[in-house]
């Protein structure tokens, strides 16, 4: 007897999902080097062009800024002119970002310029590659595809850390900026989007985009049950993705901070400059390693994403507070922590957005990434302004508080969604049974 005529379009779907997880970890790798090389850098940079750790944070956090001003515009045009268009899109910004730090960086408008083209990189890359995994990764793989895609941040933080001993040391900070744009460069010609229907069907994007429709008190309507697979026709109520956008800003906080300055603040414990960079490569390969781990057994848990990252963010502030030591070795083990579990959960969060947003995947993640864009600007400012003026000891013991009130957030949204129906389903609340009669 022959197969069913689903068996082989499902084995062909499975294949293409494998190459379509790479292309989105490439992409999103690229996004991020400019901002984390950036940071690494900043030792050599801020002899460079005399600025200290207060105006280095200002910068990075001005790159967040702009990428939170942009992520909910460049989530309608991923999905207006495909996943694929935006993220060569996003590998072109990236490349041109390096370029122009490394060749013209010499002054505030030069460098801003060039990290803005590397933040209009980052918010296009994450949003595009979230919708090309919603739309070619079954469900019961997302999770892991998530993880692997999510990995590439701190494969970004890795790439960064590597050049310190490799390529910075040797050849000085600029010339590792212009080495760094041949990555994304070499990696363009070989993005393809599959042939064949997308395994979750995405409908199109309605008139008012995630973002306008919070700030008009509306909601993004769902479509229909019938137009759409029951996975992909859920979207969370708002003041629930108001919850995640605000406990992403208070997540990442810490997060943006220990991947811009971990270099600088290990050479003030004690490290070289070559052993810091290794320290964040290190601590680089603990958070891809725990991304992939946890994004693999999330896909036997998919409703508890938002507890995950709660208990992940309790013990990323342990790592901020353990960063309070000026011994070599507990910096060190506090790196890990840092990286691993305090920075490791953001694949979970996007995951969990779009389990939840099926209908609407890279508007949602587009909204509430602005709040993590938001908390990533502050980290850096902040944490440069308190390290320079206060010392390290206060600037991790600060971060360690704001990823407590994340994870707070990050729980009281999972509470919520185990106690009341997602907006357009007509479900009772989850652990409750439906009422037959009186």
């Amino acid at each position: 007897m022959s197969p069913g005529p689903s068996l082989e379009p499902r084995r062909e779907a499975s294949g293409a999902a494998t190459g379509v997880v790479l292309q989105c970890a490439l992409v999103v790798t690229c996004s991020v080097v400019p901002v984390y090389l950036f940071g690494a850098l900043s030792p050599d940079i801020t002899v460079d062009l005399g600025v200290g750790e207060t105006r280095i944070g200002i910068a990075i956090g001005l790159f967040f800024v702009f990428a939170a001003l942009v992520s909910p515009f460049v989530g309608r045009f991923a999905e207006h002119r495909g996943a694929w268009t935006a993220m060569r899109v996003s590998l072109l910004l990236a490349a041109s970002s390096t370029l122009v730090l490394g060749t013209v960086g010499r002054g505030p408008a030069t460098v801003l310029g060039g990290l803005g083209l590397g933040a209009l990189s980052m918010a296009l890359g994450t949003p595009a590659a979230n919708l090309a995994l919603s739309q070619r990764v079954r469900t019961a793989s997302l999770g892991l595809a998530f993880g692997l895609k999510q990995a590439s941040a701190p494969a970004g933080t890795l790439i960064a850390g590597l050049s310190l001993p490799l390529l910075a040391t040797s050849f000085g900070w600029r010339a590792t900026m212009i080495i760094a744009a041949a990555l994304p460069l070499l990696i363009l010609p070989f993005l393809r989007s599959p042939s064949g229907p997308p395994v979750l069907r995405v409908p199109a994007v309605p008139a008012v985009t995630a973002a306008a429709a919070a700030a008009i008190a509306l909601e993004p309507a769902p479509i229909p049950p019938s137009a759409a697979q029951p996975e992909s026709g859920r979207t969370m109520p708002r003041r629930l993705l108001v919850m995640l956008a605000v406990g992403f800003g208070f997540a990442n906080v810490g997060a943006s901070a220990a991947g811009t300055f971990m270099v600088p603040a290990a050479i003030a414990v004690g490290y070289s400059v070559a052993d810091a960079g290794l320290l964040l490569a290190a601590a680089s390969v603990a958070g891809l390693v725990v991304r992939i781990v946890v994004g693999w057994w999330t896909d036997r848990a998919l409703d508890a994403c938002f507890r995950t990252i709660g208990i992940m963010l309790l013990l990323g502030a342990v790592g901020y507070t353990m960063g309070i030591s000026g011994d070599v070795v507990v910096f060190g083990i506090a790196a890990l922590l840092m990286f691993g579990a305090g920075w490791g959960w953001n694949g979970l969060f996007s995951l969990g957005v779009v389990v939840e947003n099926g209908a609407t995947p890279a508007q949602a993640t587009g909204f509430t990434h602005t709040g993590g864009y938001v908390g990533a600007a502050l980290g850096p400012f902040l944490f440069g302004f308190a390290a320079e003026n206060l010392g390290y000891g206060v600037a991790w013991g600060s971060v360690a508080l704001t990823s407590i009130v994340g994870a707070v957030l990050m729980l009281a949204v999972y509470v919520a969604l185990h106690r009341r129906p997602r907006v357009g389903e007509g479900a009772p609340p989850r652990g409750e049974r439906p009422t037959t009669g009186p």
